[in-house]
């Protein structure tokens, strides 16, 4: 079998090309007025929810026009906030992700190259070849998602802020690529390995169908697939199933959703005949039909996807605020913090209490940074509020845009008989109280180590007194470590310290009870 000899290729420079898309395609977060999508996609916000609460699967496929219709900053703020527990792509999205990543740019005109032989054989964007290759030479049961994702994230990448499989790999959600050789532009480059390559997207596969396990009670959406999501969809529903059976188990009640420019009947949870065109509409059989008939809901929605991501977008956003009432996201005004003096950045001035549990105010940072603010975390006991604690405060705050504190639980306050002093509630509440603070929660766990994977600031912050990053204890080195995994900026502010317990034991003989005033 004669076969073509790449090695004889040319590659050009991207910067000869010429883009269709930038990034003032891109969208910036905000809530959608009300349209056709609003009412036909309301059902599914409560789904989604439930399966959050169950910790059901909310699987999202995706065509690569998503990508190229600019609604980024809607599934990164849907992912932040724990409405996607796995994303699965075609082979194109990477690629576009990649390419707006590196270059703030991405798609070309396939009439204007395809006549000369350039289109696709752009040098640059053939890196993501060296990466699968790479990855697989070092880990053959890595994914191919996780690779390009590890890459984008700790590479070079000016705009990766804005790359889903970055901030995918920040955040532990899976992205799985589910690729056909011979599809896609890197496939014609002569770095390209197919064997690394299938591979890769094998061991997605396998990701994607470990979600699809736990698919009882969840939500599976697919935004514009027309032939890769519902058949990557059906092999791994049909795996699950078979080991569900065998367990006696079964993954028949959940949700799936189909967004897509077909016009289908009201019935369309009814498969249609084969003698109809329609019925070549794989995603209309297998995920609105023949896959849930047996205890599951399907909801069909026409539109675009810059209308129709944004939009359930909106409605969970309305949903999960009312239902929380965490601060709506940007809903600040521009008071200035007295306490951080007229040069800091101004306070975000809640209207709602800033006092939070620790999920609310996970949800908070994140709507905060997906909305480009930089979110600054202190955490501590702060048992007894002194001039050290408010300068602390003060100069954490002018790090960043917004500033949240965590204290911590009374049962893990290990400051000695009788401490804390003030309970939680009240250490929570004194902070609450000072301006250059936005939002408080008390921490759950006996360090800040799971409170930084919930919160995910942009920077967390300590006293110089910690600069060292030695503690007897051990819990400043597990949190140091946790933040340099997660891409964390670990600051420390120089300032005057104090030591509550030196004060405390020095001028205190009991504290105050709860319930009455020094």
């Amino acid at each position: 079998m004669t076969m073509f000899d790449r090695s004889q290729l040319r590659l050009f420079p991207i910067s000869e090309r010429i883009h269709d898309l930038g990034l003032d395609v891109i969208m910036e977060l905000q809530p959608t007025a009300p349209g056709p999508a609003l009412e036909r996609l309301r059902p599914l916000a409560p789904s989604l929810m439930r399966a959050r609460e169950l910790g059901a699967a909310r699987i999202l496929f995706m065509g690569a026009h998503v990508i190229r219709s600019g609604v980024q900053r809607y599934l990164i703020d849907l992912m932040r906030r724990g409405f996607i527990s796995c994303l699965a792509m075609n082979g194109a999205g990477p690629i576009h992700d990649f390419e707006f990543a590196l270059y703030g740019a991405t798609t070309e005109s396939v009439a204007r190259y395809i006549a000369s032989g350039q289109f696709g054989l752009w040098r640059e964007t053939g890196r993501m070849n060296d990466v699968m290759r790479e990855a697989y030479a070092a880990d053959p049961q890595a994914g191919l998602g996780a690779a390009l994702g590890r890459e984008i994230a700790e590479g070079a990448y000016p705009h990766k802020g804005l790359s889903l499989l970055a901030e995918a790999h920040r955040l532990g959600v899976p992205v799985t690529v589910h690729i056909g050789i011979g599809q896609d532009i890197i496939h014609e480059h002569p770095n390209f390995d197919p064997a690394a390559a299938g591979a890769l997207s094998y061991n997605d596969f396998l990701a994607l169908t470990a979600q699809v396990q736990n698919l009882e009670n969840g939500v599976v959406m697919n935004f514009g697939s027309g032939v890769m999501a519902p058949e990557v969809y059906l092999k791994a529903l049909s795996m699950a199933r078979n080991v569900a059976h065998g367990r006696g188990e079964s993954i028949k009640r959940f949700t799936t959703l189909v967004c897509d420019l077909h016009d289908l009947p009201d019935s369309y949870r009814a498969e249609p005949p084969k003698s109809e065109p329609a019925y070549y509409f794989r995603p209309w059989k297998t995920m609105l039909a023949r896959t849930v008939r047996d205890g599951g809901e399907s909801l069909y929605v026409k539109g675009h996807h810059a209308e129709t991501i944004p939009t359930l977008w909106t409605l969970l956003d309305e949903l999960e605020t009312g239902r929380t009432a965490v601060p709506p996201v940007g809903a600040y005004d521009a008071a200035v913090c007295s306490e951080c003096g007229p040069d800091a950045p101004a306070s975000q001035g809640w209207d709602r209490p800033k006092v939070l549990d620790l999920s609310e105010l996970a949800q908070a940072v994140a709507g905060m940074r997906a909305r480009g603010l930089r979110v600054v975390h202190a955490h501590g006991c702060f048992d007894l509020m002194h001039p050290g604690h408010i300068k602390y405060f003060q100069a954490a705050r002018r790090m960043g845009d917004a500033l949240v504190v965590t204290v911590s639980a009374d049962r893990f306050v290990d400051k000695g008989p009788g401490r804390p002093a003030y309970t939680e509630a009240l250490r929570a509440e004194s902070i609450a109280a000072l301006e250059c603070v936005d939002l408080v929660a008390v921490n759950p766990w006996p360090t800040a180590v799971e409170t930084l994977r919930r919160v995910r600031p942009d920077v967390y912050v300590k006293g110089q007194e910690f600069e060292t990053l030695t503690d007897e204890t051990g819990k400043l080195q597990q949190e140091h470590a946790v933040a340099v995994e997660l891409g964390i900026e670990f600051a420390f502010t120089h300032e005057i310290v104090f030591s509550s317990t030196q004060l405390l034991n020095a001028y205190f003989r009991t504290a105050p009870d709860a319930d009455q005033g020094e």
